[in-house]
């Protein structure tokens, strides 16, 4: 693969790195020591399949976490922490529950190792809503130190784009509940515009090393993660009760 700072052509076959989608060239084994002097990053065949395989476990873990998983997950817990798990299950919350929730956050790559905040929070908000949307978001705010240093860059800057606060506004005013969940109610025409409007800016951030994150108000954060999913499923919606204080925002874009 060229990392961008090669200065030689080594020959090989063009095809894709199956990962992440970049740019690559399989290349004889003969040639190795040659990509290598020329800068190129040379991988072998063993590690670019558990790499794939790997990206591809994580992509869809929400698919593979069932009850028996959740079960095993919290089992683990109970011993040292059993007290807040006594106080969740079964009055709060139903196993299948928790589940959910926790497929919730593995649908946007949100890692649940830390389970213990995660059951800390559903003990301290199931009591008062059972809509597993809004409990997943108290969630994501427990878990903000986590998140924030998650999607923080290397010069521990968050680079994001925003949406127009009266266009925010409007938004808000469209949100509806379902059975499902909420949602934005748009004409089509207007959703549509809206989806191209944040998969520009948020494409260039992506053209720019930096991570495809769109930064909202919680009310808005997962319908309109939800709307764009299918269009961009790269995109990262953030909102603002998920970040630290100290987080240092950089705002690349308004979507208006």
């Amino acid at each position: 693969m060229d990392p961008g700072n090669t200065f030689e052509d080594i020959p090989g076959i063009e095809t894709e790195e199956p990962a992440f989608g970049t740019e690559a060239l399989w290349i004889e084994e003969s040639q190795k020591e040659n990509a290598e002097l020329a800068n190129y990053t040379v991988v072998d065949p063993g590690s670019v399949m558990a790499t794939h395989l790997t990206e591809i476990i994580r992509e869809h873990a929400y698919e593979l976490l069932g009850r028996k998983e959740v079960k095993k997950l919290i089992d683990n817990y109970k011993e040292e922490n059993e007290a807040v798990i006594d106080e969740l299950i079964p009055d709060l919350m139903k196993l299948g529950e928790i589940q959910k929730i926790l497929q919730n956050l593995l649908w946007e790559n949100i890692p649940i190792k830390n389970l213990l905040i995660i059951l800390e929070t559903l003990a301290d908000h199931a009591g008062r809503t059972n809509d597993q949307s809004i409990l997943t978001e108290y969630v994501r705010q427990g878990l903000s130190r986590q998140i924030s240093n998650q999607f923080t860059a290397e010069d521990d800057t968050l680079y994001a784009i925003t949406i127009d606060p009266q266009q925010e506004e409007k938004l808000i005013n469209s949100v509806e509940q379902s059975d499902q969940g909420r949602f934005l109610s748009l004409e089509p025409a207007e959703a549509q515009g809206l989806i191209n409007k944040v998969v520009n800016q948020a494409k260039a951030l992506l053209e720019a090393g930096k991570d495809p994150i769109l930064l909202t108000s919680p009310m808005l954060r997962r319908p309109l993660k939800e709307m764009v999913h299918r269009t961009f499923s790269e995109l990262i919606v953030l909102s603002f009760n998920e970040l630290e204080s100290d987080v240092n925002l950089q705002v690349q874009g308004v979507v208006n």
